[in-house]
């Protein structure tokens, strides 16, 4: 909550990389991510007890894990979508969450054009 009220993220773009900076009460965190590293953004419905937003993230070609996530057998592969498994597979970097759809697509188009890689959306 304090987050969403004090704190701002930045976001840097030039032709070598994407910036992203967030700052909170004086501190911040800053990560870069090289353009040829960069695979997607990715726009989705974030359903949690806080409140649905439309998240943005920026995927990389970074893999987590070697190998493919395998669950356990009681855990059905229909509440994992196929864009969850990316994520959970390869580094992802949020840069926003709206509560409306259309400012997180707005900025994912932008910046997927500029970065010239795709832009996926579970779109309503």
């Amino acid at each position: 909550m304090v987050w969403g009220i004090l704190g701002i993220t930045q976001l840097h773009a030039t032709q070598e990389s994407l910036t992203i900076i967030y700052q909170l009460l004086g501190m911040y965190r800053k990560i870069s991510v090289l353009a040829t590293n960069i695979s997607y953004f990715n726009q989705f419905l974030n359903k949690s007890s806080e409140g649905d937003s439309w998240d943005l993230v920026v995927v990389t070609n970074h893999k987590l894990y070697d190998k493919d996530l395998s669950f356990p057998a009681w855990f059905s592969a229909k509440w994992v979508s196929a864009d969850m498994l990316i994520r959970m597979n390869y580094q992802t970097i949020s840069l926003c969450a709206y509560t409306s759809y259309h400012p997180s697509e707005w900025l994912g188009k932008v910046l997927a054009e500029f970065y010239q890689v795709e832009f996926k959306s579970n779109s309503i």
